[in-house]
């Protein structure tokens, strides 16, 4: 047990993945009750944090104490950056029902608390649902779910707002708000890349390169701009995202000038289509926004752009100067897709080798300069990074170098999904300056997101998904001016 009152106290925490350091001598402690945020950059060792509190990791050095007197289940519920980690039943309300069973509650009281979990985060509409059916979104609210029916004392959110869309990120603060009214000694630990979230704690630490290099209000430290630069929790976007030359002078596909839904339906149960006759196109050199609710079906938009999936009826094409069409799928290459969940796009040993892979299937093979200059573009060390394991990055490492191995290729058109999930202001910022380059060189871009900012700042057109397959389509302006955004994407800056 903690003394003193404290629920956490850690004292010279050194995590090492390789020769890579996460995390060296790091010392806090946090009251019992007490909301704190942590932010930094990308690979500052937050998440390792996180799982370190939790029990998933073990220091090399230091200790990790938590109280946990008065309580009988797991002292720390987690809920990762990806919803995907912590998932384990089949079905939806298996996944509380796992969580209870596990704290020794007698089958015939699960109902009603099952219950009042699911509809707590808005899905008990998807209790019999499979859980790898569901949206990045709904994961989200399941896995919090499963978590919070045990009421731990302490609660680590490893930015647990990545993948929702606006109605769930005030679902999740208005359960906060809650929580702190009936369990006012709840502790909670927020991980964030927002300065928005940030502000909303009254103590915010700052991690950056594995040490603690501020600890306070939160009100102080994000009025020193000298540090929110350094860690890049603010950048000037004037200064940031700087993209070096990179090589699409033959791209897969140099002659098609267009990639089109052609009166296309996709569904995933029988008579339930989750898009229904749905008709735009992405021109070369175009950027279109796809944006929506959490389950309205942007990612299987994009699986669909990307030729991963088949439409049931209608057909997705790429359009040549000609006028003529073929299936998407029917000229590799020519579309590139940056998956929300990064790391299931990755399976080599090494980052380099997962750049170098799809320029080696179309008999581009990268010089070691060319190389460098892919590791640059999305802002990753190469000399750092080309021989990690990309598992072993952190969330935001993982979706650099999602885009570089994207782009590595030279595809015609990209499509984005979620891409600024997991990234830091400078990673935002740095996206942004690559999305623009594309839009110069004539690539198409598709981004699927939530973010507001990013569709305001980047969007020709904005594709509406909305439930029962139904969509609408507006000019860039249009979509904000209207206020059609309300609800769906964040405010824009």
């Amino acid at each position: 047990p903690a003394v003193g009152g404290r629920a956490l106290d850690v004292e010279n925490l050194t995590v090492s993945y390789g020769t890579a350091v996460a995390l060296l001598d790091v010392s806090l402690s946090v009251p019992a009750g007490q909301l704190v945020g942590i932010i930094g950059p990308n690979g500052s060792g937050k998440s390792t944090f996180a799982r370190l509190i939790a029990g998933l990791l073990r220091p090399q050095k230091g200790t990790i104490t938590i109280d946990t007197q008065h309580h009988h289940g797991p002292p720390v519920g987690i809920l990762f950056q990806n919803p995907d980690n912590q998932l384990v039943a089949v079905t939806v309300d298996k996944e509380v029902a796992f969580s209870l069973e596990n704290t020794g509650v007698p089958p015939e009281n699960m109902p009603p608390i099952m219950e009042r979990a699911l509809a707590e985060f808005g899905i008990a509409h998807l209790a019999n649902r499979l859980t790898n059916e569901l949206s990045g979104g709904e994961k989200q609210r399941l896995a919090l779910a499963a978590i919070m029916v045990l009421n731990p004392p302490v609660l680590v959110l490893d930015e647990p707002d990545s993948f929702l869309d606006e109605p769930g990120r005030k679902q999740l603060h208005d359960y906060l708000s809650r929580l702190r009214v009936r369990s006012p000694n709840t502790t909670i630990v927020h991980i964030t890349q927002y300065e928005r979230v940030a502000r909303e704690y009254g103590r915010l630490i700052v991690f950056h390169e594995g040490q603690v290099v501020a600890d306070g209000g939160s009100d102080t430290v994000l009025a020193d701009h000298a540090l929110c630069e350094r860690t890049a929790i603010r950048v000037l976007r004037s200064r940031a995202g700087v993209v070096s030359t990179y090589d699409h002078s033959s791209y897969v596909g140099r002659s098609i000038r267009a990639l089109k839904f052609a009166d296309a339906s996709f569904g995933f149960e029988e008579k339930k289509m989750v898009l229904q006759s749905t008709s735009f196109t992405l021109g070369a050199g175009e950027v279109v926004a796809i944006v929506g609710e959490s389950g309205c079906g942007k990612s299987t938009a994009g699986y669909l752009l990307c030729g991963l999936l088949k439409p049931e009826e209608g057909a997705i094409v790429c359009e040549n100067i000609s006028g003529d069409t073929f299936p998407v799928g029917q000229r590799p290459g020519v579309v590139a897709g940056v998956f929300q969940v990064p790391e299931r796009q990755f399976f080599l040993h090494s980052c380099a080798h997962e750049l170098q892979y799809g320029p080696g299937n179309f008999d581009r093979e990268l010089t070691p300069e060319k190389l460098d200059s892919y590791f640059e573009l999305v802002g990753l060390d190469a000399e750092q990074f080309s021989r990690r394991d990309p598992q072993s990055l952190s969330g935001g490492e993982k979706r650099r170098l999602a885009f570089a191995a994207a782009l590595s290729f030279a595809p015609r058109f990209v499509v984005f999904d979620e891409p600024t999930c997991g990234l830091d202001a400078e990673g935002v910022a740095r996206f942004e300056s690559i999305v623009a380059s594309l839009r110069n060189r004539g690539i198409g871009t598709a981004i699927i997101t939530h973010d507001g900012g990013v569709v305001k700042r980047l969007a020709d057109r904005v594709i509406h998904l909305e439930r029962e397959g139904k969509w609408r389509s507006y000019d860039g302006d249009d979509f904000f001016s209207t206020g059609a955004y309300s609800g769906i994407v964040s405010e824009p800056e």
